[in-house]
């Protein structure tokens, strides 16, 4: 026998549900922008964009869904994945002073089949 009874596994899950429609509603341009900093263009990347990936630096607070929306909202496509990497900065030596790169969030966005964004023109 369970703690929840059936009808507050039921709430749960649509309090749940509710959580992400709310993220994926449209968001302004101006959060879009704050929370996509800007495309990571690699070789790696490149050929990712062959299978319909592409990489992106984000916020390091930005959920997936928030990341979907932004995509959506700036570049007018729709996104059937979100996969996010945070990435730690390494140390760094500057001739005898010690540094640090800063750590950041990489997301992994795959896009629906036949669409696509222009990163590499004007390269």
């Amino acid at each position: 026998m369970g703690i929840f009874t059936k009808e507050k596994k039921e709430q749960a899950a649509t309090k749940g549900m509710a959580k992400i429609v709310r993220a994926l509603r449209e968001i302004p341009a101006g959060r879009a922008y704050s929370t996509i900093i800007k495309p990571l263009v690699t070789e790696k990347g490149a050929v990712m964009q062959s299978g319909n990936k592409y990489s992106f630096i984000v916020a390091t607070k930005a959920t997936k869904a928030e990341i979907k929306a932004a995509v959506k909202k700036l570049y007018q496509v729709e996104a059937v994945a979100v996969n996010t990497i945070n990435v730690s900065g390494h140390a760094v030596r500057y001739g005898r002073n010690n540094g640090r790169h800063s750590d950041f969030k990489k997301a992994i966005v795959t896009l629906k089949a036949g669409e696509s964004i222009a990163l590499h023109e004007g390269v």
